[in-house]
């Protein structure tokens, strides 16, 4: 008796919980699981996936009955490049979105899709580049798209936590397994809808959802907090959420601008784009079409999002005929004939360039990515010598400013970008380091994950005077270019495009601050593109808004340095931050990372009233000591690594081999830096040796 009263028992506690569990989405489950694809004959691309696919197609049968009205596909998605086809009995329903992030997507079932008996699903891999991808957990229910997405409706307003006003921002909707799920609504003048993502211009958003357990975020962009609320809906359910964020990093005087945003040739509308750029709590964005001059000013204006940023018309000059790059240009005259991007030559395109009026900057965009049309790519070591910063094909360089940081376009290694820009530093080039998110669309790259902050007056967001942003982007005055970390530098009180006047040690400052949701672990100090001071950042210490903070003594002993900061930590792989795989991976093997890069404060150690490059002290010391070995390397041992890389390049120029058996038998001599400087120059000679000879 005491038996059958327990298991009466457990039935009663098993009917009650029932009625408070999670109602998960009703329907067939024609695939439970998720299987791992890759294309045929494709090598394996991710580290993070297992070494052996299931194979190029996933093909199912399950039993139906026809449809005469639109169901409903449920199907997961992971790491998806490219657009694979959703088949059914042969026929192509839909296609999976191209989006590394984990989607739960809601597919329409045309009527007549399907048939009595057993019906046939069939998914085969596919995209360029290659990669690996998760699809399946496929669930069929027999009811219209619409119907199932506003099962449930949920009602969210985003509130400033200090002030109780509601604000722009990003809701992202995940459910118990971390996959963004598509939601019920369309986009309209206050609201930018996709899978998962829900976007709000007044911090108002309406929006259905099956039922189902879920947890809704709100943020603005790596400048704010997160909050969030787990919610458990049931069919005909209503939820009202109050989601309230603060902001966390502090950058006055300073604007937040992405370079490098598109719309015109997209999938994101003008108006979704304009909700975008005020849900990411940009101040400035340049508008980027290919070889298209868009202003979107009207459109912002004519749903009231002008009041919180300012739009700048820009261009991005493709050159896919000719493969010679990509180029952003701004401010430009969105009235002015753009420039001809076919032209043949590098001095002829930059020409065009310089002569649409107005134009203040051009920025190298995306500089290692090897695209269709871009062979080689315009920094790899075919035409870029990575060391002394020297183009080898002889053309001048041409633009003014280049992306250290891409978020929709990372590199495998986080600091090559930063490299790059360092050596062209060495080399005289007066160059800026930019960042941009290079968005295509609402949410597969988000707009502003990587942005750059610039000197301005942002006290009236709408109406920033471009012109005195320009003047400051030109000079240099750039504080930190940022994808999740802001990181600043003073040195003696100077900041960044300034110039120090020392004679003696200089003190240097720097700062990490990011999001309560963002760490950093590691802040590096380069002076001259040479590491001199590293630090691990302690998370007992670190606080929610401040990652790190500390001073350095540096004895510059002379000679004229630029100095820059870089902070490093772990990437966000959650979906609603996801931070993109690297767009042309050097290597199986990646980490994802968040990253902030100072701008270049210059120190006149000389205290001959200017600042001179590594360069520069190369060729005098050239000129003084010619090709006396002895004598050359001698003087050289009172200068840095910088400018010993700087002489190699000079005498590899003149026709002295970096490998020939004097030049070794003369460094067996030199100072430590120097040998190492002559060593780091005859590597990246070699990569140039061999990629010319393969090309």
């Amino acid at each position: 008796m005491d038996i059958w009263k327990l298991l009466l028992s457990i039935c009663v506690m098993i009917l009650g919980l029932s009625w408070i569990a999670p109602v998960i989405l009703m329907g067939q489950i024609i695939e439970p699981n998720l299987h791992h694809l890759r294309d045929e004959g494709d090598p394996y691309r991710w580290s993070d996936f297992p070494p052996v696919a299931d194979g190029d197609l996933l093909e199912l049968s399950f039993e139906s009955q026809a449809n005469d009205v639109q169901w409903t596909l449920w199907i997961r998605q992971y790491a998806m490049r490219g657009r694979p086809w959703i088949e059914i009995n042969g026929e192509r329903v839909d296609r999976l979105s191209n989006d590394l992030r984990d989607l739960t997507l809601a597919i329409p079932v045309p009527p007549g899709t399907l048939v009595d008996g057993t019906n046939t699903l069939r998914i085969e891999a596919g995209g360029r580049p290659p990669n690996d991808m998760f699809i399946g957990e496929i669930r069929l229910v027999d009811r219209p798209v619409d119907q199932v997405l506003h099962e449930t409706t949920v009602t969210v307003t985003v509130t400033d936590a200090d002030s109780g006003e509601s604000i722009p921002g990003r809701l992202s909707v995940v459910d118990h397994q971390g996959s963004l799920v598509s939601v019920g609504g369309e986009s309209d003048n206050n609201l930018a809808f996709r899978r998962g993502t829900v976007y709000t211009l007044n911090g108002e958003a309406r929006f259905g959802l099956p039922s189902g357990r879920y947890t809704v975020y709100a943020g603005r962009g790596p400048e704010y907090s997160l909050d969030y609320a787990e919610i458990d809906l049931r069919p005909g359910d209503e939820a009202e959420l109050e989601l309230a964020i603060r902001r966390q990093v502090d950058h006055t005087g300073y604007i937040s601008i992405d370079q490098h945003v598109h719309t015109w040739d997209v999938s994101s509308s003008p108006t979704e784009r304009m909700i975008t750029i005020a849900g990411e709590a940009l101040q400035m964005a340049i508008m980027s079409e290919h070889n298209l001059h868009i202003d979107w000013s009207d459109e912002a204006k004519r749903i009231g999002a002008n009041r919180l940023f300012t739009l700048v018309a820009g261009n991005e000059v493709t050159t896919t005929e000719t493969g010679l790059g990509h180029f952003n240009i701004y401010p430009v005259d969105p009235e002015a004939s753009e420039p001809d991007h076919t032209l043949p030559t590098w001095t002829q395109l930059f020409d065009a360039i310089w002569d649409v009026p107005g134009v203040r900057m051009v920025s190298l965009n995306h500089p290692r990515d090897v695209r269709p049309g871009l062979l080689p790519a315009p920094l790899g070591p075919a035409d870029f010598n990575a060391a002394s910063g020297r183009r080898l094909d002889g053309r001048p360089v041409g633009f003014n400013a280049i992306e250290v940081i891409n978020s929709g376009s990372t590199h495998t290694d986080p600091l090559q970008y930063v490299r790059d820009w360092l050596a062209m530093l060495n080399r005289g080039h007066r160059i800026v380091p930019v960042g941009g998110s290079d968005s295509h669309d609402v949410t597969r790259k988000f707009v502003g994950q990587a942005r750059t902050y610039v000197a301005g007056d942002v006290r009236d967001p709408g109406n920033i005077d471009v012109e005195a942003v320009m003047d400051n982007f030109v000079d240099g005055r750039v504080l930190s270019v940022s994808m999740g970390l802001l990181t600043s530098i003073s040195v003696d009180g100077h900041e960044p495009g300034e110039m120090v006047s020392a004679d003696g040690p200089v003190q240097v400052h720097v700062k990490v601050q990011g999001p309560h949701w963002v760490t950093a672990d590691q802040v590096l100090l380069y002076a001259n593109g040479n590491l001199i001071r590293r630090a691990v950042v302690d998370p007992v210490v670190a606080t929610d808004e401040h990652k790190w903070a500390g001073t350095w003594e540096f004895d510059p002993g002379g000679q004229d340095v630029h100095l820059v900061a870089v902070a490093l930590g772990p990437g966000i792989k959650t979906a609603w931050w996801k931070v993109p795989r690297p767009f042309d991976p050097e290597s199986i093997y990646w980490q994802t990372y968040v990253m902030g890069v100072t701008g270049a404060v210059y120190v006149d150690a000389d205290s001959d009233g200017q600042w001179k490059s590594p360069h520069e002290h190369a060729r005098k010391l050239i000129e003084d000591h010619g090709h006396n070995l002895r004598s050359l390397f001698s003087a050289l041992k009172e200068w840095d690594q910088a400018t010993a890389i700087q002489v190699a390049c000079l005498l590899e120029e003149s026709g002295m081999r970096p490998d020939s058996p004097e030049l070794k038998q003369a460094l067996e001599h030199a100072a430590q830096q120097v040998r190492t400087g002559f060593h780091i120059f005859e590597a990246a000679w070699r990569d140039s040796q061999v990629s010319q000879a393969g090309s």
